[in-house]
């Protein structure tokens, strides 16, 4: 099974926590050169570029301003002279009860969570070539119909929408197309609208005991990247730890 990345550089949106740190820290591990964006906190993505070693960087990056994308995309490019791996990883959450949804709360979750990856996909097409590898991050609450994640819950299935939609457009190009819909996993963005009370009750109701680490949802987005899920395209996989069932 072939998943050597050597050789192959790669934008992980949101590279410098949580998920994307987990997700940056197994392609480097597979060999590929990594550049991550991140909001403010040049000092983490200072001391991330570190960890991960000579082969990455990182370019401050507003998720939800529009043009952003095609700032990453270039600065990827300049940096690596090639792009073949794009994970739309950074996102924002909140919560939307009916009735008193907070003013800016659509925009804000809008602009990050669509807009963002709509734009980091228009701008990577002109870039990757045969091999190339798009991976969208979802969310198990488009399943979940959880109340006051009605916005949210819609943001991530907008992602989802477009998967098939992009893999059969990019597919005469030999660029697969996929998602990954996390479950319930122990990040700072979870803790943000969920306390230990809430998080324990979702590691409850999910068969295998417990929420997720961002390493469990790292492995899969990292091997749809390798050459061995060439064949796996317009698809919207589950890493939920079975929580959904």
């Amino acid at each position: 099974m072939d998943v050597d990345l050597t050789g192959r550089a790669a934008v992980v949106t949101g590279g410098t926590a949580g998920i994307g740190l987990a997700v940056a820290t197994a392609l480097t591990g597979l060999g590929a050169s990594v550049l991550v964006t991140y909001g403010r906190d040049r000092e983490r993505a200072d001391r991330v570029v570190a960890e991960l070693g000579p082969g990455a960087s990182a370019v401050e990056a507003d998720n939800g301003r529009p043009g952003t994308a095609r700032l990453v995309i270039d600065a990827a490019v300049e940096r690596f002279g090639r792009l073949d791996i794009v994970v739309a990883n950074a996102g924002e959450t909140g919560r939307s009860p009916v009735g008193s949804t907070e003013a800016g709360t659509y925009d804000r979750i809008f602009d990050a969570n669509v807009r963002s990856v709509w734009e980091l996909r228009e701008a990577c097409v002109p870039v990757l070539g045969e091999g190339g590898r798009v991976v969208l991050l979802s969310s198990v609450r488009t399943i979940m119909n959880t109340p006051e994640t009605g916005l949210y819950a819609a943001s991530k299935a907008a992602v989802e929408a477009m998967v098939p939609i992009v893999a059969k457009e990019l597919g005469p190009r030999g660029v697969t197309v996929n998602a990954v819909a996390p479950g319930a996993t122990d990040t700072a963005l979870l803790r943000s609208v969920n306390d230990q009370d809430a998080i324990d009750a979702m590691a409850a109701v999910t068969p295998l005991g417990r929420v997720g680490r961002p390493d469990d949802i790292a492995g899969l987005v990292a091997y749809l990247a390798t050459p061995a899920a060439g064949w796996v395209t317009g698809q919207v996989i589950g890493a939920t730890g079975g929580l959904g069932l």
